[in-house]
């Protein structure tokens, strides 16, 4: 990933840098950046603003938006104050990015969460541009509904939506309890229809080993039945287009950093995650897209083969083969090629094998 950078401080805390992005409905790998909006994820009922405890036990990003807007807006910020930003944000973008394809609008939550004037004001600011042929965006399945889509697509008009839902996991249980996220089976088969029948693209991100608790071949196996759910098109299949598939790596300040730090938890191996993509890969092809390990906030902990509770996510303490696995699953992200899931050489392989 290439970083984008700002004079303005407030500005680059909301680039989050370019990069190579395959883009399905034209069958090519295309240049995509990411911006995003210091509102946060008051979708689960607390007004924007207001601390509240944290839901995803993966995810800081809400936290992060509401420090945002303690450090630069004393605490909140108007629509008004968003759209300005946003709008020196895309510029940044623009004059940094001159061939941009995709635009990833990312706001620590759902975007349909955001009040309609800031969702409309956004788009409008990036159908302006004039180059952009996609925006992605996230949200809640319950938040998914024909109402909420129709004035995002009458302002985008050619520009193609994909909007983004943080399935996770197959397992209900797992996934409203133990995540928590909140999304019914029905919530996730209806947005889903309403997107296909909107002709709004979609997708799903998947985890492998989201939670403390699971063995290997639960996470395994979990990981392989979620991405099979998510784009089948069998009756109670999702039918979903894309799946964003990564090992669930450890955040700071995280309520996984936790379990992390208390060792209940630790994240994939990079075997795990090569058996998955490369069975994934094989039977969806380009449909599955793989994550990169990284975030804005640095995580603690990436998969590695050799250390148990993971690696920085700068890659110090690399041990063995895991810097070429590294640099194998990065190949892949640019190029999007299967023949270069070729993994390297190393006696750990045993070690993994159940």
């Amino acid at each position: 990933m290439k970083s984008i950078r700002s004079e303005d401080e407030r500005v680059s805390d909301l680039l989050g840098g370019e990069r190579w992005w395959f883009n399905n409905s034209e069958q090519r790998i295309a240049k995509a950046a990411t911006a995003y909006v210091a509102y946060g994820c008051p979708d689960w009922g607390a007004p924007n603003g207001v601390r509240k405890p944290q839901l995803c036990p993966f995810c800081v990003l809400p936290d992060l938006a509401i420090g945002f807007q303690e450090k630069y807006f004393a605490g909140k910020m108007s629509t008004e104050e968003h759209l300005e930003l946003f709008q020196h944000v895309l510029d940044t973008i623009g004059a940094g990015v001159p061939d941009l394809h995709t635009l990833m609008v990312f706001n620590a939550g759902s975007f349909l969460a955001m009040p309609p004037a800031l969702q409309e004001g956004i788009l409008s600011m990036v159908a302006s541009l004039g180059n952009v042929k996609r925006v992605v965006v996230e949200s809640r399945a319950g938040l998914i509904t024909a109402a909420a889509l129709e004035p995002l697509l009458a302002i985008l008009c050619d520009i193609r939506l994909t909007v983004r839902i943080g399935v996770e996991t197959k397992d209900h249980h797992l996934r409203t309890k133990r995540l928590p996220k909140g999304q019914s089976y029905n919530q996730l088969l209806v947005a889903s229809a309403e997107m296909r029948r909107m002709g709004v693209d979609s997708g799903g991100y998947v985890m492998l080993n989201p939670a403390p608790g699971l063995s290997k071949e639960q996470a395994l196996d979990e990981a392989r039945a979620t991405i099979s759910w998510v784009l089948e098109e069998g009756a109670g299949d999702l039918a979903l287009k894309e799946v964003y598939f990564c090992a669930t790596c450890v955040e700071p300040g995280t309520l996984l950093e936790k379990s992390w730090r208390e060792g209940t938890f630790q994240p994939a191996t990079l075997w795990d995650v090569f058996d998955v993509l490369k069975w994934a890969v094989e039977r969806y092809g380009t449909r599955v897209h793989l994550l990169p390990f990284e975030e804005a906030r640095p995580y603690l902990a990436v998969p590695s083969n050799h250390v148990p509770q993971g690696i920085p996510q700068n890659l110090e303490g690399a041990q063995g083969c895991d810097i070429e696995f590294h640099r194998m699953f990065q190949h892949y992200r640019e190029t999007v090629d299967p023949t270069v899931l070729v993994p390297p050489d190393c006696s750990c392989r045993s070690k993994t094998l159940p």
